[in-house]
C-alpha cells in the first residue's frame, strides 16, 4: 500500500509503483493469526460461565481493508507475532461474547 498525505494512493497484492520524496510505503504479511483466549460471563440467571475459544484473523485485502487495519493497528502489524493487534481483538471479541451470553438464559 502506498500512502500519500496520509491517505491510500495505491493498494493491492503485489502493486508496484513510484515512490515520491513525502509517500510512505506499508506492507502488510499475509499470514492467518490463530489466538485463543478465555472469558467468565454471567447469564442472566446469575450463573457463572467460563468460555474458551479461538480466534482467526487475518487483513482483509481489498478496497480499504489494508488502509484500516493500518489506521488501527499501525507497525505492530510487521512483527511476526502482533501482540498489541492480538490483545486488542481479544478484547473485542470477549465484549462481544460476553455480550450475547449475559443476555441469554442457560436453557
Amino acid at each position: 500500500m502506498i500512502l500519500a498525505d496520509g491517505k491510500p494512493k495505491k493498494i493491492g497484492t503485489g502493486v508496484s509503483t513510484w515512490k515520491g520524496i513525502f509517500d510512505q510505503v506499508a506492507t502488510f504479511p499475509s499470514r492467518v493469526n490463530k489466538v485463543t483466549f478465555t472469558t467468565n460471563v454471567v447469564t442472566s440467571e446469575m450463573q457463572s460461565v467460563k468460555l474458551s475459544g479461538m480466534l482467526v484473523w487475518s487483513i482483509f485485502r481489498k478496497d480499504q481493508g489494508p488502509f484500516q487495519a493500518y489506521k488501527s493497528f499501525g507497525e505492530d502489524l510487521k512483527k511476526a507475532v502482533p501482540n498489541e493487534t492480538n490483545e486488542n481483538l481479544i478484547s473485542q471479541v470477549s465484549a462481544i461474547v460476553r455480550t450475547v451470553i449475559a443476555s441469554t438464559s442457560i436453557s
